[in-house]
C-alpha cells in the first residue's frame, strides 16, 4: 500500500521555496577531502530529494556509487525564523 504525499502547505515560509531548486534526482562527482586526507578520494553520489510533511522538510536518499553506502538526510528551517538558517540531519548506512 502506498501513501500519497501531503500537498504543499500554501502558508509555508517563502524562504523554503529557495530549496525547490534541488528537488528531483541528481548525480554528483567530486573529490571528498578531509584534514586527515588532504588529497581526497573520488566520490560519485546519486540523490533523490522530495518535500515531506507538507513542504516543511526536504528528504533525501543518497547512494555513494563507489562504496554502495546509502545515506538519508533531512533539511528544514532553523529556529531563527529569518530565512537564513536551516537544520540538517544526516543518517548513514555505514
Amino acid at each position: 500500500m502506498s501513501q500519497s504525499a501531503l500537498p504543499i502547505d500554501a502558508k509555508r515560509p517563502a524562504d523554503l521555496t529557495r530549496i525547490d531548486k534541488v528537488l528531483g534526482c541528481w548525480r554528483n562527482d567530486f573529490i571528498g577531502k578531509t584534514p586527515d586526507d588532504p588529497q581526497g578520494k573520488p566520490i560519485q553520489a546519486e540523490y533523490t530529494t522530495r518535500w515531506i510533511l507538507a513542504g516543511q522538510l526536504l528528504e533525501a536518499h543518497e547512494t555513494n556509487l563507489l562504496t554502495n553506502v546509502s545515506n538519508y538526510w533531512l533539511l528544514g528551517r532553523g529556529d531563527g525564523g529569518n530565512g537564513k538558517d536551516y537544520r540538517f540531519w544526516h543518517f548513514t548506512g555505514e
